[in-house]
């Protein structure tokens, strides 16, 4: 290794040290600007007053004064909003109270912060020695302390060692804070011991500022809610960024939109992903209570001269209602002096903290706001309250509780603790009425040793619009209620909504506006747009079957006797029993309860029922049922129910549609119940069937005793008319009854059957009725059945691309029909083709719906395709011959060598010049199994010896014409395109010589016809001689290289020596 000269060695050392001396500078200023902090921000210290000059453009608060400055300072030189103004010039505060100078800026909106700036006196021995920054969403200058806590501490900065003028403090991406107000807590007012005079010479609170590749995200949230991330947001290209979107209680959330396209959130979240551009995110809420509180009413903004007082709508007023009596004149409520310990009104509450006071305003009023001051000392000011409003109030008639439906607003100061509030209400939520209460639920927000029950209250203020009214009466009659009732004034323009209310057992016969009917919705009316006066009236009428007698005797049984529509009638359908003592003939006979008339019968009721159907031969509406047991008390039914059939089938009809009463005579234990049914209510059918639940109220009796059973009620003259479907899909019929006829297209009338497809072939009516009960009932009225037929459908058929494809297609087809193969079985249609169908005969029709038969069907053939061609390449099996073009599937190249002798072979040799021609082959070239079409390509394998050479192909026709092809062979290949196949001759040229047919010399690739086999007149004989120089030349230059390489070697040697 070389050493290194003097003047080189001078030389490094030289810059060792400059870079040396330039690294340590460098380095003392780098650790003089920036200073790392674990609390995921760093700060410069190096910032001038031109930098602040510079920021002052993007600071949040320029030109802003204090939201908050703690009150026990004063300011010196200067004014206060010079610290916000970007020219670094300082202001005085002279500090009392041991260095907790405070001061709170409020941001235009919630912002995300980058970064934060302190300057202070630009003398270093007077710098601000200790500071700290808060953040938060909230800041309540009467609970100060709620805010200056560690929960919102971004900074704490110490600079009694660098003493430095000014501090910028730069979040990392992960750490930046977000809030509204931005406090700033100095705790070392100077670096010098002995100095209280704190100096502050600018505050700055910057949003972040992009990088490359990253983007802007404005983040932002209506009223009612928050957005974190807040404001200017930095998001990296590609990356995401989650925003936390919460409702403020009261409020929920309305929309959240990006660069205004509404997006969704996941569990409150809103995961973004960053693009190439900026973006904007707005979140909004909904105001669910409908109003907003402005805690920050002080004692000030209450006097006679503001507009809480001039405008107050109860000013100078005494309440109509006070629950409790005052310990001070109660007019100071409304007197406009607002809130002081020697004004404010004393309740001394002893129920339960449930103090009550009613202002009747001079008219109905639309109130806009209303205003609640309590005690001026927060440790005692009121607790929680509620608003209501009264379109009416009695004071002699107080309502209790009050109506939640009056209740407007309600306010817990327990955890604020201000002494007044002003509830402003949302414009569409804007409550009206005469009548304001305040009803306070805890008198003092005061949690200490003893029991404040001493409610006091400086200031009451309703605010708002009076309008003009009109007034609408309400009554209802028996059965039911309309609320609200009486006399209501409602304001011009406005609704109102009255609630219709029936009693138990009634429901709403009519409701009437001006003596016209109207309609209910969901049991309510509305007046919407009230423009005159009015009137709403209701009527109820009976709903539920009333009992009318539970003593029913003997002889009331007798007396309604020719009115029982099932008198004499034996039952149609008895459950299941072990054993009858007495007659059913006796259950219908109007004897009614005696001792021996009830009927018994015996059953185990395993399954807690028996059960009697009786006809009634008719569709019957009905009035009033009868049930009467043993006369026997302690025997009589327990439990029973009643049902009401149109038809009836013990194994389906028994449900809760067609009960229409149970009885329970558990209690009562009367020997018989009538039942009546009233209106709109009375059961409609044509059996009635009684089911006993519990045998009877002794215990352990299994035996059901019934006396008499009556139905009464009115009886259609006329037997019911059929209610039968025919099923056209199937040309069968149901719904059909015993003993019904019908007849189609006016035949004759023959007994009902359900199967008609020997019947039904076509387009028909048919007719179906019940004969009549001779004596009870005339025959019913005819039900006509109108049977159609669907038109016969007009499609179209597309045939098979190729064979074998199945590809054929039925078009113009839809969901209403259906198509089979001929023979095959139906299938359904499902789209607007028909697809994949090999060749063959179809039907298609329009398929049986409802009562319509299906159409006639059309028929479509899809013909066979042609056979397919495809460019292939087939060779035959052990010879050197193949062929390509457009080919069959399956097609077989077939090649059999002729010889001399067979007449395809001996006509083509005799075209040949044998002299100067050698034959090679000759062939008999087709394509089996299969077809082609066009042109092909037809390749001879030939051998190696033969290239260069030039070959003659003779071929014969089917016609018997020849053609010469002439090809050059290649690759031991010679390759011609011919129209069809057949025998094929192969002659090469002797000697190397290219000659065509008959000795002449022809050109490559060329082709001559002879019709009469003779040699074609147009050969075109080649010019010039093959001299192929190439690998002469090679070998020439081989050896020349060779020469030079050998002496290189020899004197490289030589030198060697």
């Amino acid at each position: 290794m070389k050493k290194l000269s003097a003047f080189r060695r001078k030389t490094l050392a030289g810059l060792s040290a400059l870079l040396f001396i330039l690294g340590g500078l460098f380095g003392s200023v780098w650790l003089n600007s920036i200073a790392s902090d674990s609390g995921g921000y760093t700060v410069e210290t190096n910032i001038t007053g031109s930098d602040i000059a510079d920021l002052h453009a993007n600071n949040l608060i320029a030109g802003k004064t204090p939201y908050f400055i703690s009150g026990n300072h004063e300011g010196g030189d200067g004014e206060i909003s010079e610290m916000t103004d970007g020219l670094g010039a300082h202001i005085d505060f002279w500090a009392r109270d041991n260095n907790n100078l405070r001061f709170v800026y409020k941001l235009d909106r919630r912002e995300t912060i980058g970064s934060l700036l302190y300057a202070g006196h630009n003398g270093a021995s007077n710098a601000t020695g200790r500071y700290e920054f808060y953040v938060s969403d909230r800041f309540n200058p009467l609970d100060e302390a709620s805010y200056w806590t560690t929960d919102n501490l971004v900074v704490s900065y110490d600079n009694t060692e660098l003493k430095t003028y000014s501090q910028k403090i730069n979040f990392t991406s992960d750490n930046r804070p977000s809030g509204q107000y931005v406090g700033i807590r100095i705790t070392d007012v100077s670096v010098a011991a002995d100095e209280d005079n704190s100096r502050v010479a600018e505050i700055g609170v910057y949003p972040p500022t992009p990088a490359a590749g990253e983007i802007i995200v404005d983040a932002e949230a209506g009223r009612g809610g928050s957005i974190s991330p807040a404001g200017t947001v930095i998001v990296k290209t590609g990356e995401t960024q989650n925003f936390d979107v919460e409702a403020e209680e009261g409020f929920e959330v309305e929309s959240v939109t990006v660069n205004g396209e509404e997006v969704q959130l996941t569990d409150g979240q809103y995961q973004f992903t960053a693009g190439e551009e900026n973006a904007v995110i707005r979140a909004t809420f909904i105001n669910l209570l409908g109003y907003t509180v402005d805690a920050g009413i002080k004692d000030s903004d209450i006097k006679p001269e503001s507009a809480l007082y001039t405008s107050n709508l109860i000013k100078d007023k005494e309440p109509i209602f006070v629950s409790h009596t005052p310990e001070q004149d109660i007019m100071r409520l409304t007197d406009g002096i607002g809130v002081s310990s020697e004004i404010h009104v004393n309740f001394y509450v002893i129920d339960s903290d449930n103090l009550r006071m009613v202002y009747e305003l001079d008219d109905i009023t639309s109130v806009h706001e209303l205003l609640y001051a309590g005690y001026t000392n927060a440790d005692h000011t009121t607790g929680k309250y509620e608003f209501y409003v009264f379109e009416q109030f009695d004071p002699q008639n107080e309502p209790s509780p009050w109506p939640l439906e009056n209740l407007v607003a309600s306010y817990d100061n327990t955890v604020t603790k201000t002494n007044a509030q002003k509830i402003t209400f949302e414009e569409n939520n804007r409550p009206v009425g005469r009548y304001v209460g305040v009803r306070i639920t805890d008198v003092s927000v005061f949690e200490g040793g003893w029991v404040d029950n001493n409610a006091r209250i400086a200031e009451i203020g309703v605010y708002g619009e009076q309008m003009q009214a009109f007034s609408i009466t309400a009554a209802a009659g028996e059965g039911g209620s309309i609320s609200p009732s009486g006399t209501v004034l409602v304001p011009e323009g406005k609704s109102k909504t009255f609630t219709i209310t029936p009693d138990d057992g009634y429901e709403v016969d009519a409701v009437e506006v001006d003596g016209e009917e109207v309609q209910l919705t969901d049991g309510k009316y509305v007046f919407n747009n009230v423009q005159a006066d009015a009137t709403i009236t209701a009527t109820f009428k009976i709903t539920v079957p009333l009992i009318e007698d539970t003593d029913i005797t003997a002889s009331n049984i007798s007396e309604s006797h020719d009115d029982n529509l099932i008198k004499d009638l034996l039952p149609y359908f008895t459950g299941v029993n072990t054993g009858i003592d007495g007659s059913p003939a006796e259950l219908t006979d109007g004897i009614g309860a005696t001792t021996n008339a009830h009927v018994d019968f015996y059953t185990s009721l395993s399954d807690d029922f028996f059960t009697l159907v009786y006809d009634l031969r008719a569709t019957t509406t009905i009035d009033a049922l009868l049930c009467a047991g043993p006369n026997i008390l302690t025997h009589v039914l327990g439990e029973y129910e009643f049902y009401v059939f149109n038809q009836f089938d013990n194994a389906t009809s028994w449900t809760e549609g067609n009960k229409v009463y149970t009885y329970d005579n558990t209690e009562i234990k009367s020997i018989a119940q009538k039942i009546n049914f009233y209106n709109d209510d009375k059961p409609v059918g044509r059996y009635v069937g009684i089911r006993i639940t519990n045998a009877c109220i002794a215990e352990n009796d299994n035996c059901v005793r019934i006396s008499e059973l009556g139905v009464y009620g009115l009886r259609d003259n006329k037997a019911p008319t059929p209610n039968v479907t025919f099923h056209a899909a199937t040309r069968t019929l149901s719904g059909t009854e015993s003993g019904q006829k019908y007849r189609i297209d006016g035949g004759a009338w023959q007994d009902i059957v359900t199967d008609l497809s020997e019947i039904v072939t076509g387009a028909c009516t048919i007719e179906i009725y019940m004969p009549g009960i001779e004596s009870v009932t005339e025959d019913s009225n005819i039900q006509t059945i109108t049977v159609g037929k669907a038109t016969k459908p007009t499609v179209t058929g597309t045939n098979e691309t190729f064979e074998g494809k199945n590809d054929g297609k039925i078009s113009s087809v839809d969901s209403t029909m259906e198509y089979r193969k001929d023979g095959d079985q139906w299938q359904a249609v499902s789209g607007a083709t028909i697809e994949n169908l090999a060749p063959g005969t179809y039907h298609v029709r329009v398929k049986a719906n409802g009562q319509t038969l299906e159409s006639d069907y059309a028929v479509v053939v899809i013909v066979k395709g042609d056979q397919e061609y495809t460019q292939q390449s087939i060779s035959a099996p052990g010879q050197d011959v193949s062929v390509s073009g457009l080919l069959t599937e399956g097609a077989v190249l077939s090649v059999d060598p002729i010889a001399a002798g067979n007449i395809d072979y001996d006509a083509l040799l005799s075209l040949v010049d044998t002299d100067a021609n050698t034959i090679i082959a000759a062939f008999n070239v087709a394509v089996t199994e299969g077809e082609y079409t066009g042109n092909l390509t037809l390749t001879f394998t030939v051998g190696e010896e033969n290239n260069g050479k030039t070959l003659t192909i003779y071929h014969k026709n089917e016609n018997g014409q020849t053609k010469t092809y002439t090809a050059e062979c290649t690759d031991g290949k010679i390759t011609i395109i011919v129209e069809e196949l057949s025998p094929f001759l192969l002659a090469a040229p002797k000697n190397g010589e290219n000659t065509g047919p008959g000795g002449d010399t022809t050109s490559p690739n060329s082709e001559t016809t002879s019709p009469d086999g003779g040699v074609p007149s147009d050969s075109t004989p080649p010019t010039g001689e093959r001299n192929n120089m190439v690998p002469w030349l090679m070998l020439m230059f081989a050896g020349i290289a060779g020469v030079f390489t050998f002496s290189l070697h020899c004197q490289k040697t030589k030198s060697a020596k």
